[in-house]
C-alpha cells in the first residue's frame, strides 16, 4: 500500500521498480518497451477498450516524442499498432498493416484512438479505474 497518493497496484516480479502507473504515457511506455513476453497492453479511450498485445518496438520521433510498436500474434518481428506519445501533446493509436511496401504502409495507417490511456491488463487496475472515474466526473459536470 501507497501512502504518498501514488496508485496502488498488484507489482508482479517483471514489472520494473520505477513503472509508476500515474507518470505520464510517454514515460511509462520507455519502461514498458523493453518487458519481453507475458505482458498484455490495453488502450482505453472514449469508452472503448483495445487490446493492442506486447510491446514489440520502441522508436524516438523527434525530441520529446515516443512510438511504440505492439503486436498481438506470435510474430515478434511483426506490429499491429503503433501508440505515439508526445511528452507535451495528446497520445494517439493507430491500426497499422507493417506486411507491405513503406508508402502503402503510411497510407494505410489508420488512426482507432486519440487522447487515450494504455494501462497494463491485470496490473494497473486502480490506475485505471481512477482515470474512468475522472473521465465520468468529467462527463457529469461538461468539463469534457
Amino acid at each position: 500500500m501507497t501512502t504518498d497518493g501514488a496508485a496502488e497496484i498488484d507489482r508482479p516480479e517483471w514489472l520494473p521498480d520505477e513503472y509508476d502507473p500515474d507518470a505520464p504515457l510517454h514515460e511509462r511506455l520507455e519502461i514498458l518497451a523493453p518487458i519481453d513476453g507475458g505482458i498484455e497492453l490495453h488502450a482505453e479511450g472514449d469508452r472503448v477498450t483495445e487490446v493492442i498485445g506486447e510491446p514489440r518496438r520502441l522508436t524516438k520521433v523527434g525530441t520529446n516524442t515516443v512510438r511504440l510498436k505492439t503486436g498481438t500474434g506470435p510474430d515478434t518481428s511483426s506490429w499491429d499498432w503503433e501508440v505515439t506519445a508526445p511528452q507535451n501533446g495528446e497520445p494517439y493509436l493507430q491500426k497499422v498493416d507493417p506486411d507491405q511496401r513503406a508508402e502503402a504502409y503510411m497510407k494505410t495507417k489508420k488512426t482507432r484512438m486519440r487522447g487515450m490511456d494504455i494501462r497494463v491488463f491485470g496490473v494497473d487496475a486502480e490506475a485505471w479505474l481512477r482515470l474512468r472515474r475522472q473521465r465520468r466526473d468529467m462527463d457529469e459536470s461538461g468539463d469534457s
